[in-house]
């Protein structure tokens, strides 16, 4: 599997895959628009190399790390020789193009580094790269620029970085891929209506996918590497990283780099001083629609109960009432089982009940009628017959 750059003029071309000059974009047309889609070109004492970087905001781009750094073999096989990382390019072997067009034959940058560029080309001031050295799986960039570029020249495009990548759903690929014509090298080209094919997901056990990655569609070819796809609503799904033979592209899935992206997003907005974009904030989670209440009142929460020293409180305060009226001798409260479940409900004591208010004097009677009746006979024995 062929990593995408491209080199310079013919007779500078060496033998690996990486060096060769091919077809732009597969069946691809140019592209007018989506102006965040930039040429990359890369400046080194071996070879000058066409890559495309994607605007993600004013002043950051994404694009696939081997366009900016050396790697140990111009040819992967991620099952045997995954192939790792040199260290990232000095950034001034590093420019981003501002138009969608080159203004000549890639050969003619060859001297950049001695002479700087012309106003067309954007100096890039950092380097971002992934933790990890190997090209499968790692094969992604950001790159800060050292100046903004407005939106009239470059709008970004915002990454879906929330939204996994699904099996199936179409995408539009950009790049800026070379051919041996001077007059057609580095133009910013687009092929619609390709289709994801198997998503980091679907991919387990497909060889030459990483976890990391998706496979798309034909078409990505040298110097598309670095290029997006982008989704029906116009957000970046992927960065192209290889392809074999023009066919089979394998893309880095954004969705699975957001907290690398989020991170450097955070960096390079501090650096330009610009409001942070929407996409910056993950998105809320999807919140569970609430539960409409039993219109019997079944499943309404209980009321609280009163704590134990208020409910004695109550207690007596309800005997004292009763006990000074004539209602019923017992009564039972209406209030619910509190919401711990350890009582059955809040019940108040028995009345006691109540006495005629003479009922309690009969002993004394008893008493006073025996003693009024042996008063009485004795009179009568005094008096005699």
């Amino acid at each position: 599997m062929s990593l995408g750059a491209s080199c310079g003029p013919a007779e500078r071309q060496t033998e690996g895959p990486v060096a060769r000059l091919r077809q732009p974009l597969s069946g691809g047309q140019i592209e007018p628009g989506y102006s965040g889609a930039l040429a990359l070109i890369t400046v080194t004492r071996e070879r000058v190399e066409l890559c495309t970087a994607t605007l993600l905001t004013p002043n950051l781009v994404a694009t696939a790390r081997h366009c900016v750094a050396a790697t140990s073999a111009d040819t992967v096989r991620c099952a045997e020789d995954p192939a790792a990382f040199a260290a990232p390019h000095d950034t001034d072997s590093l420019w981003v193009h501002r138009e969608e067009e080159l203004r000549g034959s890639l050969a003619s940058y060859g001297l950049l580094p001695v002479t700087g560029g012309g106003d067309e080309l954007l100096p890039v001031a950092e380097v971002f790269v992934p933790d990890t050295p190997q090209v499968c799986g790692g094969d992604l960039a950001l790159l800060l620029l050292g100046e903004q570029l407005p939106s009239s020249e470059a709008e970004p495009i915002a990454p879906r970085l929330d939204a996994p990548v699904i099996d199936g759903e179409p995408y539009t690929a950009i790049g800026f891929g070379a051919t041996p014509a001077a007059s057609e090298q580095g133009a910013r080209r687009s092929r619609e209506g390709l289709l994801v094919s198997c998503t980091p997901e679907s991919c387990t056990g497909v060889a030459g996918v990483e976890s990391n990655e998706f496979r798309g569609g034909d078409g990505v070819c040298s110097g598309d590497s670095g290029g997006p796809a982008i989704d029906a609503e116009g957000r970046v799904i992927g960065i192209a990283s290889r392809s074999v033979d023009c066919t089979e592209s394998v893309y880095s899935a954004l969705p699975l780099w957001r907290d690398f992206i989020r991170e450097v997003t955070g960096v390079a907005v501090r650096a330009g001083d610009y409001p942070e974009p929407e996409w910056l904030e993950p998105a809320p989670p999807m919140q569970p629609e609430p539960e409409m209440p039993d219109a019997s009142g079944a499943d309404s929460p209980p009321e609280p109960s009163l704590p134990e020293p208020e409910q004695a409180a109550a207690s007596d305060s309800v005997t004292r009432e009763a006990s000074a009226s004539d209602s019923a001798p017992q009564t039972t409260s209406s209030r619910p089982t509190s919401a711990s479940g350890a009582d059955a409900g809040c019940s108040l004591p028995a009345r006691p009940a109540l006495h005629p208010p003479a009922a309690h004097l009969w002993p004394f009677a008893l008493l006073l009628g025996a003693a009024l009746g042996l008063r009485a006979r004795r009179a009568g024995a005094r008096r005699g017959p």
